[in-house]
This record gives structure tokens, sequence and C-alpha cells, in this order.
């Protein structure tokens, strides 16, 4: 009779080399689909220190810039033109209600020295599930494009900006220009 911490054992070892790198995703997938949710394993898993880690030097990230949250927007408008912040609230609001509606409707909304909402349908395609790899029709969907107009690409301060770096695929390197 096998001792009933061998199965908890067995997946303890199981996460820990997947924690290290060293199991391949389909075993990953197999290891997830049979861990106890519930279990002390995923407590003790979770507080593992991660071993590849430790060699690796730390750089501190730049800051994200905050986004301009609705209220902070109201608060603004209301300072500005001395009116209250209630007021500039329900301006704002239905600003948003109107766009939304044209949108809705299907017309772009373009507005002066910012940009155009334009809604379109993205096309039906062939895809794949990643867990089974069996093929999946995904329909047509109705988006919205934005596009930034000059006056509002000018406006914008380089150096506040963070940018993204697209993600390379493993084993492929990035390609470094040579000046």
């Amino acid at each position: 009779v096998p001792h009933p911490l061998s199965r908890e054992r067995e997946r303890e070892s199981v996460w820990a080399s997947a924690y290290q790198g060293k199991m391949l995703s389909s075993q990953m997938m197999f290891a997830r689909r049979s861990r106890n949710v519930g279990s002390k394993l995923l407590r003790s898993y979770a507080a593992t220190p991660r071993l590849d880690m430790a060699d690796k030097k730390t750089t501190k990230k730049a800051p994200a810039p905050k986004d301009l949250l609705k209220p902070e927007l109201t608060a603004a408008i209301a300072e500005k033109h001395e009116i209250s912040k209630a007021l500039a609230g329900r301006i704002v609001s239905e600003a948003f209600t109107v766009m939304s509606a044209a949108i809705a409707q299907g017309r772009a909304v373009r507005v002066t020295d910012f940009g155009r909402f334009q809604p379109y349908l993205s096309k039906a395609r062939s895809s794949h599930n990643p867990l089974t790899m069996e093929p999946v029709e995904v329909p047509e969907k109705a988006r919205i494009r934005f596009k930034a107009y000059p006056t509002l690409k000018k406006s914008v301060d380089p150096s506040k900006v963070t940018v993204l770096k697209p993600k390379t695929k493993k084993g492929e390197e990035e390609e470094e220009d040579e000046d």
C-alpha cells in the first residue's frame, strides 16, 4: 500500500522540476490538470524560491506613467472652466455616451486635433485551440480602431513615453542595427 503522501510528494517534485524549467509543455499541462488546488502543495510551491533567478541581476524598471482616470479628467475640466465637479462629470459622461452611441450605429467619431474612432468588422478566420491544437473558427467581430491626428502625435513628449519592446520567440536573437 503506497504511503498517502507519496502522490503529493510526486506532484511536488513535478512542480519543482517545472519551476526550474526542466519540463516540456505537455508535461506541464498534465501536472496542471492533476494538481490538488486545496492542498498544502500549492502553498509550498508558491513559497519555493526560483533557483534560476538567483543568478540574474535585477534591474529597476522605470515607473509606468499614471493613467488619467475619469475623475481626474472631470476635476481638471471643472477647475479650468470654474464649474462644479458634478456638472463637469455629467458633461464628460454625456460626451462619452454620445460618442458610444454613434460608434454603436456604425458612424465614425472625429474629434478635431485629437483623433478618429472608427468601427469596423474584423474578418472571420480559422485558428486553433492552444491546449488541444484542434482547429477553431473565429467569427467576425465588431471592433473599434483609433487613429491619432498629427496634432496629437506632435504633442506627445518622447521622453515621457514608455516603449514596449516586442516579445521574441525562444531561440531567436534580436537583430541589432549596425551603424
